[in-house]
């Protein structure tokens, strides 16, 4: 009798254990990382461009009998402009539309479709300063924003169903800070940023992402012959995360924070930008180390007007 109680208390243990990974497994590469805003040169003109995005993740997924690994892919491509108010004030606005990949053992789910666009407002606390003999320059902006929730956020996997780190949107309204931060000496600069999300909790699902911190700091040569100009940069960024929340309880494999080495080009020419920036992770701690973030990169073009 004691055997028959103790095989029966297993398979009750065995069946609420799958039922709860099933639930909880959110264990993937995210698609709700933060962005820098990178070089946008000429600050006082309007522009419009394009930018496209791609991140990789590997991830595995703990168990005590089938341990599996997974691995994401986010393609971005986004709509983005700037309007220029005054000397002092800038606004910019960003639509995306997401492609993302999760591919766990053979099983392919493919979720497509417009993200959550997001707004900033800039202002310009040192705006264009030059020293006397014209050799320094510098420049400050600081503001804020939101994001809007434009995107689904009820795309289901065949696998787990509904898995926060891939849908297209959060379904919630968050908060945005940042800073930029350009010093310059005749031909070499350097660019500091900071940014910030404040999010809150989607009431269907009960989720709440974590909130996100970025900083990066690159150093830049410029390049002028006749009317181009080319701009190699490079530099390191790091983010950092805090654990999702789940019914007001935090998430146990999510958060983290990760370094990157970054390299890129921009290149302009009249009226017209493109730049090209990859992301190289040097160290991390994604997810209790169940998640690698893998090489990343982006490629904007930007017509100024």
């Amino acid at each position: 009798m004691t055997s028959s109680f103790i095989r029966k208390g297993l398979w009750v243990s065995f069946f609420f254990f799958t039922i709860w990974t099933a639930r909880a497994c959110d264990v993937c590469g995210c698609s709700v990382f933060n962005q820098n805003l990178g070089i946008l040169p000429q600050f006082n003109h309007h522009f419009v461009g394009m930018r496209y995005s791609y991140r990789g993740f590997r991830s595995e997924h703990p168990s005590v009998l089938f341990p599996t690994v997974s691995h994401e892919k986010f393609h971005t491509q986004e709509l983005m402009g700037r309007f220029v108010i005054g000397d002092k004030w800038q606004i910019l606005g960003f639509v995306p539309y997401n492609i993302h990949i999760k591919n766990e053992e053979g099983i392919v789910d493919m979720a497509r479709g417009i993200g959550d666009a997001y707004f900033l407002g800039l202002y310009s606390v040192i705006q264009h300063k030059k020293s006397r003999n014209g050799k320094v320059y510098q420049n400050l902006q600081i503001g804020g924003g939101i994001k809007l929730p434009t995107g689904k956020y009820d795309f289901e996997t065949q696998k787990y169903g509904w898995i926060p780190g891939i849908q297209m949107g959060s379904g919630t309204v968050d908060f945005l800070g940042v800073m930029t931060y350009i010093f310059r000496y005749q031909s070499w600069g350097a660019v500091a940023e900071s940014g910030m999300k404040i999010t809150t909790q989607n009431g269907e699902y009960e989720h709440k992402y974590g909130n996100a911190f970025n900083q990066s700091l690159r150093f830049l040569k410029v390049l002028e012959a006749g009317r181009w100009t080319l701009m190699p940069s490079a530099g390191i960024g790091f983010e950092r995360w805090s654990a999702d929340q789940l019914e007001g309880y935090e998430t146990d494999l999510s958060g983290g924070y990760a370094m990157q080495a970054t390299a890129g080009i921009d290149i302009v020419f009249s009226k017209f930008n493109i730049g090209i920036n990859g992301h190289l992770p040097v160290h991390q701690n994604i997810g209790r180390g169940y998640i690698t973030s893998q090489p990343r990169y982006n490629i904007q073009a930007i017509y100024f007007f």
